[in-house]
């Protein structure tokens, strides 16, 4: 009976990401490859410094900000998107604390939110029906990812990777919390039209 439950379940977590995943526009995944592009240059001559400690604090500052900024709105409106989202800003900026397991949090907390909203795909649909949202979700958590990949060096062999990888991992890093939050603090219900009976 569990197992049966469990294929019903996935599979439905699968077509709703489906779904979704159809929303997504290639420009958002190509303007997020070209982020790195363009700031690697940038810091490698020093024309930006941005340094570790300034972007840390910040990351707190903003994720705090977008946390408080949802759990405000949801209290105007009452909308279940909000509650969820500040759920998943508040996950982001335990990260960005950096106390002890912050980083199993995130790596456990963001696949449960995101399941979540997969599965109860239902009660979040007006919002997860507004292209724009999903594409600014879709590219901060792909800036985001990204940001990581600087953090494990796994660009080591490209030419100045030395001297950009941190200030570029927490610049994107930065961008990331940006994008992921102004989408769903800002975000907006896309209503459905109403159909007629007399049409």
């Amino acid at each position: 009976m569990a197992h049966k439950f469990l294929i019903v379940t996935f599979e439905k977590i699968w077509n709703n990401f489906v779904t979704l995943f159809h929303l997504i526009d290639y420009r958002t995944v190509l303007t997020c490859l070209v982020l790195p592009i363009v700031l690697w240059p940038l810091i490698r001559i020093g024309f930006i410094r941005p340094t570790k400690q300034v972007l840390e604090i910040a990351s707190v500052a903003i994720t705090g900000l977008f946390t408080f900024g949802l759990i405000v709105r949801f209290a105007l409106t009452r909308h279940l998107f909000l509650l969820w989202a500040a759920g998943f800003m508040a996950v982001t900026m335990s990260r960005e604390i950096h106390f002890t397991g912050s980083d199993e949090l995130l790596l456990i907390g963001w696949p449960i939110m995101l399941g979540v909203v997969l599965w109860r795909y239902d009660l979040f649909k007006s919002y997860l029906m507004n292209p724009v949202l999903i594409n600014l979700l879709a590219g901060g958590i792909l800036i985001y990812f990204l940001s990581q990949t600087f953090d494990q060096r796994w660009w080591k062999g490209l030419p100045g990777e030395d001297v950009v990888f941190v200030p570029l991992e927490e610049l994107m890093e930065l961008f990331g919390h940006c994008t992921v939050g102004f989408a769903m603090l800002f975000s907006k219900e896309v209503r459905q039209p109403v159909r007629s009976n007399f049409s």
